[in-house]
């Protein structure tokens, strides 16, 4: 299964939640899809580089940057949004 299928899987489970749920589903979707995200941009990096070790000049250091910076975002994004998902879940079942 691809990793963007997944989020498939996610939208599914969210169809039998409680409705109390319903709120954390879409955040733990939302969570899913910024994570699947970050991963692709890692595995688009990776590849380029890759490239690039193996003599390819399709790849410069602007782009690198440019890249990084999105990745970067990308995973402050997946956090920030881990950390509400976080809270959600210690308020609707209780725990510290």
């Amino acid at each position: 299964m691809e990793l963007k299928d997944y989020t498939k899987e996610v939208s599914n489970l969210l169809a039998v939640t409680k409705e109390q749920e319903s709120h954390f589903g879409t955040v733990l979707l939302t969570y899913c899809e910024a994570l699947i995200q970050t991963i692709s941009l890692l595995e688009e990096i990776t590849y380029l580089l890759a490239l690039k070790s193996n003599g390819s000049s399709k790849y410069n250091l602007k782009e690198h940057h440019e890249k990084c910076e999105l990745y970067n975002k990308s995973v402050s994004r997946y956090v920030g949004i881990g950390n509400q998902m976080n809270d959600l879940y210690k308020r609707l079942y209780g725990f510290p």
